[in-house]
């Protein structure tokens, strides 16, 4: 995995390098002499601003570009177990009621820089003053949704550190909103920058995660308080997302309920469901209910989930095999990272004891408090590793770091391929014109000049071999 992570980055900062050749030959274009007719310097000046206009969009999205994962599941499912296993806190608030009622956006901090997670409270703007700025523009900001970008007339108003008064915030937020109608406050995402178990576990290693910008998308289920009125921002954001992990809870197989498993996704917008199947990874949580279950052994259990969701979702071209099926227990992921991170609270201790040890033996042993520092840690890595969690995360991460990353590179050099092709027709237009004598020489040299040189070459020869193929 650290290869895969490095290499991306090692693309990214060449794709970094070009995109700024591109601004300083840009620049090289501000610098050529103008012709001397007024018209025809307005004109020049014009197109240059609308190139400069274009470049500065796109280096902004390079910069601000993250790759992003959403997690989707029906209500008590296990999905906020399992982001907080991603994240090996509780960060996210874990009921017996539906507790996502708001979209959640979290960014991975490296635990160097911050060990706490970290949520920014601000005061959106109100709808009436949305419409002053421009009719046509939605409450909900997609780009600022995946990039994080922030609103300029948003106020902070409160920063909260640490899970346990996030957790509580996010408990008061989900609670308010199961008790009243929707309101423009609800469209607000929340953004939260908190470490990630696995890749810091990455940049403890042989991988440099510097610059490296991932994102978790919570999103409300289709039977949670709320979820009606983000249905919108939720088919948006999935749109745009690289991954999505789509969790099944063992438990309702073959049950009356099984008919609700896949009732997000058909829910969408079937179009979108046809763009997502590429990106999508099952997940069938709660294995550790086996006993309690629907009596599919593993294997049976991928097997019936691969054929029952190649037959609802019903897209072309899709077949899911049973080994795209990942089997999960969350709960246990979260357990083993809590004691492995010194996090775990007495209660969290005597559970993970009772299924480590025993009952009987976790009773007589304090719940794990006199077992030694070692055998608790051997036990944790041993519970983590059956989990099938750490399995999750090395096949999403490596999809993303090796193919969705290289999607959004080539894309960038497809667009400062266009970008160059533009200029280069306008070259070529002001050459047609001074063989018509309405340019200057020494203006249209320069600017023919420009268009050979190796940065543009080079991105030219990329644009139009993609375009081929």
């Amino acid at each position: 995995m650290a290869h895969v992570v490095n290499e991306y980055k090692q693309l990214k900062a060449q794709s970094s390098e070009l995109l700024t050749e591109v601004g300083e030959s840009l620049i090289s274009l501000v610098e050529a002499p103008a012709p001397d007719q007024e018209e025809a310097h307005a004109a020049i000046d014009q197109q240059i601003q609308s190139f400069f206009q274009a470049y500065y969009e796109l280096r902004k999205r390079h910069e601000q570009e993250h790759l992003s994962v959403a997690v989707l599941a029906l209500t008590k499912s296990g999905k906020s177990t399992l982001i907080n296993s991603f994240l090996g806190d509780e960060l996210l608030p874990v009921n017996n009621v539906p507790e996502t009622a708001r979209i959640s956006r979290i960014l991975y901090c490296p635990s160097a820089i911050d060990p706490e997670p970290k949520l920014e409270l601000k005061q959106p703007k109100s709808p009436a003053s949305c419409t002053s700025a421009a009719s046509s523009a939605s409450p909900f900001d997609l780009t600022r949704a995946l990039s994080g970008a922030s609103n300029s007339s948003d106020t902070p108003v409160e920063v909260l550190r640490g899970a346990q008064q996030i957790r509580k915030h996010l408990q008061q937020l989900n609670k308010d909103v199961r008790t009243r109608e929707h309101q423009h406050k609800d469209e607000q995402v929340l953004n939260i920058t908190a470490p990630l178990v696995v890749l810091d576990s990455l940049e403890s290693g042989s991988a440099d995660l510097s610059g490296i910008r991932l994102c978790l998308l919570d999103t409300p289920g289709p039977n949670e308080a709320g979820e009606e009125g983000l249905k919108y921002q939720v088919e948006r954001l999935l749109d745009r997302v690289d991954a999505a992990i789509y969790l099944l809870d063992y438990t309702k197989l073959k049950t009356s309920e099984e008919a609700q498993v896949l009732e997000r996704l058909k829910s969408i917008n079937p179009c979108l469901v046809s763009r997502l199947c590429s990106r999508l990874f099952f997940a069938v949580n709660k294995m550790d209910q086996a006993d309690e279950g629907c009596g599919l052994d593993d294997d049976e259990t991928r097997q019936y989930v691969a054929e029952m969701v190649t037959q609802q979702l019903n897209c072309p071209n899709f077949k899911l095999h049973p080994d795209q099926v990942l089997l999960l227990s969350a709960r246990n992921a979260l357990l083993a990272r809590l004691v492995l991170a010194n996090r775990a609270d007495t209660a969290n201790m005597g559970r993970f004891s009772c299924i480590s040890f025993g009952s009987f033996n976790a009773r007589s042993s304090g719940g794990g408090s006199s077992r030694s520092p070692e055998v608790l840690r051997d036990a944790a890595l041993y519970m983590l590793h059956g989990s099938g969690v750490p399995e999750l995360e090395k096949r999403v991460l490596g999809f993303l770091f090796e193919a969705a990353a290289g999607v959004k590179l080539v894309a960038t050099l497809d667009d400062m391929g266009r970008l160059l092709t533009e200029v280069g027709q306008m070259v070529r237009v002001w050459s047609m014109l001074l063989f018509s004598g309405k340019l200057p020489l020494l203006c249209v040299s320069v600017w023919l000049s420009w268009l050979s040189t190796p940065c543009c070459s080079t991105i030219l020869l990329r644009h139009q071999v993609g375009a081929q193929h």
